[in-house]
């Protein structure tokens, strides 16, 4: 049974189930390989397991926790944040895969970097001793492309959460971008999702899970929660799809992807996504986040039809969006952005309120039950489009810099 569950995870280190699952998941399995490992029982690799998801999981699991101390909350991931608890020492999953993994060597420095303290329990006191003679370092790249679950995740810099978490440190940038695998059976409707963070300050965000919400998998899990073209998403949301994520180029200041989303729909012939970004000064001069969506439809667009929407990560309490524009051509600007839309049809651009389970709560109350809301953007279609009609939409984020610690 451990032989099976292991050769169902990604080489590269990513859980099938997402950072939620894997919490609860590889604290036993990593304690467990490693027991295996110090007493020479080499039973697994009889069942054809490879080292790489053992190996490499601690890294995926680092790369998930992103700026501000925000969790990588796709798939079903009622995660939003890093627990309190676990700001200045890692967590089980984390410390206990670095003893598993054949790289332990470089897991400790960079676990040890960003988490100076350890638990009070057996957990904690067993990475005490096992990183005494490692020395704090931080090695990881700050991108990295996970082929096999068509995943990207790039951020400008790294800041120890316990500096985040007390606004602390330098404040950088932070996205990531989702296309789909066959082998992510547990999940929601979220190819072609992204996210972009300036430390705590969400810019677009994914709205996260809590199965206490009412309707929360027709509102939030499904294609109505994303940052994705809403017309005819395959249902229900949990089928995979194969969208393979093909990267251009990616480094420290910029990068460029495409995604096959044909699949994830059934109301199109093709559809490719592309995204670009770029900071190309030091990390506290703008970002730069360009998607241009080239959609084939293979059916007939209504008239006020909504194609695509944008979830902002700009409360609702706040106020409303800036929006001005008309025909083919709009500007939505809240909060240290401008989201600039240049389409290829007429469209009409719209706002509404919706809720999440990804920002903080208000100081005190909790994250789980508890229900925040943002404002979304809705681009809607304002004359119907025949079918085989051609979209060609190119939406510009620009996300100026704030300090914020995180």
């Amino acid at each position: 049974l451990l032989a099976q569950s292991l050769k169902a995870q990604f080489q590269n280190g990513e859980f099938s189930e997402g950072w939620a699952y894997a919490q609860q998941t590889m604290p036993q399995i990593s304690f467990t390989l490693e027991r295996m490992k110090e007493t020479g029982d080499s039973r697994l690799s009889t069942f054809g397991v490879s080292s790489g998801f053992v190996n490499n999981f601690w890294k995926w699991n680092l790369d998930c926790i992103l700026p501000g101390n925000y969790v990588l909350n796709m798939s079903d991931c009622r995660g939003q944040q890093l627990p309190v608890w676990a700001i200045n020492n890692p967590l089980p999953s984390i410390s206990l895969s670095a003893y598993a993994s054949e790289n332990y060597e470089e897991a400790f420095e960079n676990i040890k970097y960003l988490f100076p303290n350890s638990l009070s329990n057996i957990n904690g006191i067993l990475y005490y001793i096992r990183s005494q003679s490692y020395t704090s370092n931080i090695t990881i790249p700050n991108y990295s492309h996970y082929p096999e679950s068509n995943l990207v995740v790039w951020r400008r810099g790294r800041v120890r959460p316990v500096d985040a978490n007390a606004s602390i440190g330098q404040t950088y940038f932070g996205l990531w971008i989702k296309g789909g695998s066959l082998y992510e059976t547990h999940k929601h409707r979220d190819e072609g999702q992204f996210s972009i963070y300036c430390g705590k300050r969400i810019v677009i965000l994914e709205s996260g899970m809590d199965y206490s919400f009412p309707n929360a998998s027709t509102i939030i899990a499904n294609e109505k929660g994303h940052n994705i073209m809403q017309i005819g998403a395959v249902s229900p949301r949990g089928t995979p799809v194969n969208c393979p994520l093909s990267v251009n180029s990616l480094n420290d200041t910029s990068g460029n992807v495409s995604i096959n989303l044909k699949n994830s729909y059934t109301s199109v012939s093709s559809y490719i996504r592309n995204f670009s970004w770029s900071q190309a000064g030091a990390y506290n001069t703008p970002l730069t986040v360009n998607i241009l969506d080239t959609i084939l439809f293979n059916t007939f667009v209504p008239t006020g039809s909504e194609i695509f929407r944008y979830h902002t990560g700009y409360p609702t309490s706040y106020g409303n969006l800036n929006i001005s524009g008309s025909n083919k051509n709009w500007t939505i600007s809240w909060d240290y952005t401008t989201l600039s839309i240049v389409s290829g049809v007429d469209i009409l651009v719209q706002q509404f309120s919706a809720p999440d389970f990804t920002q903080y709560p208000p100081s005190g109350q909790s994250s789980i039950n508890n229900p925040r809301y943002h404002q979304v953007i809705s681009i809607k279609c304002a004359n119907s489009l025949p079918s085989n009609s051609q979209l060609i939409m190119n939406v510009s984020i620009d996300c100026q810099w704030s300090s914020n610690g995180g």
